[in-house]
């Protein structure tokens, strides 16, 4: 049960690291981009 409790967690943050990443990318993208 442990394992597998650490695995999701290990993948949250993961998944919510690449995520903010990812907002951020998008945020420079409208940014840089006045057209949108």
């Amino acid at each position: 049960m442990r394992d597998t409790k650490d695995r999701n967690g290990d993948t949250l943050v993961f998944n919510r690291a690449v995520w903010e990443h990812f907002l951020m990318g998008v945020k420079a993208e409208r940014f840089d981009a006045p057209q949108s």
